[in-house]
């Protein structure tokens, strides 16, 4: 079977700003509709490879560049706050869920945070959320924290180079020479993202939802899919048990753009996690029989 390569279209948000969106279609009738919500500095182009496998196994998968991000408009990195973003997923979400299937939404890393945060609201909602690797907490130091409301204000367009090292996403090399020579990636990050994007992160998980493992976990990160109705609803503690399922991928395997990603999925160090594949995790969810495991 020949993997499924996407197409790409704009969309107009409400203010007007032109939204990239790439779009891979199955071969039959789709099972479900997946909209995938990418991280910082990157766009929706670089789920090409996940968005193919997930394609092959019955899933019409989307995937937008956020504004200031890939071929999307919008200053490059920049967002003056984080609804700004939640804003614009309505009309994508109500475009997949008028075509009258199972929609899901999933979030990788900072894509993971804006995924969340959409689900604790009152905004169209998915069937399904899930979240890969989400920035909910991390490592971020004191003094990028104490500084980004205050260069927010004062510098807004200031531009900080990413302190990110391509290296860590895959085991596979090519995949971080790949993401550095993107030309569509933005390497750094303006003063008023920071700004917009870390109170978010780090709200306390009291007033979201314990998922039962941590949200945050270095190159260990889990995966987490709940129905975002139970999210909100669990949002004054912890959640049901079968509100959320977890999975844990190897060390140094965390990224959907991993060539090896979804073959590698193991047992967590908690009682809750699922040795399961991605198309096997979503399947069950939108009350679908299991699919079969997907090869790297």
């Amino acid at each position: 079977m020949s993997r499924s390569s996407s197409t790409s279209s704009t969309i107009s948000a409400r203010d007007g700003e032109s939204l990239a969106i790439r779009r891979w279609q199955p071969a039959g009738e789709p099972r479900a509709s997946i909209l995938i919500v990418h991280g910082l500095g990157e766009h929706g182009g670089r789920y090409e490879r996940t968005a193919g496998i997930l394609a092959e196994r019955g899933f019409d998968c989307w995937a937008p560049d956020l504004r200031g991000f890939g071929a999307s408009g919008g200053p490059r990195a920049y967002v003056e706050r984080i609804d700004v973003w939640l804003d614009d997923l309505p009309d994508e979400v109500g475009l997949l869920k008028a075509m009258g299937r199972p929609v899901v939404l999933l979030g990788h890393s900072m894509g993971g945070l804006i995924a969340c945060r959409y689900a604790e609201t009152d905004r169209p909602q998915p069937d399904l959320l899930v979240l890969s690797a989400p920035a909910l907490d991390g490592n971020i130091p004191g003094w990028k924290k104490a500084l980004a409301p205050v260069l927010g204000r004062l510098a807004p367009r200031l531009m900080v180079k990413n302190d990110f090292d391509g290296s860590i996403l895959s085991r596979d090399p090519a995949v971080g020479r790949d993401y550095v020579a993107d030309p569509l990636n933005v390497h750094s990050t303006s003063a008023r993202l920071g700004a917009a994007v870390l109170p978010s992160r780090a709200r306390p998980w009291s007033t979201s939802v314990e998922f039962g493992c941590p949200p945050w976990s270095s190159m260990a990160a889990p995966i987490i899919s709940c129905r975002p109705a139970r999210l909100r609803r669990s949002s004054a503690g912890r959640a049901s048990s079968d509100a959320c399922s977890t999975g844990s991928p190897t060390r140094r395997s965390t990224s959907p753009r991993d060539p090896k990603w979804w073959a590698r999925w193991q047992t967590g160090s908690r009682p809750t996690c699922r040795p399961r594949s991605a198309a096997d995790e979503l399947a069950p969810e939108l009350g679908q029989g299991p699919a079969e495991g997907l090869a790297g």
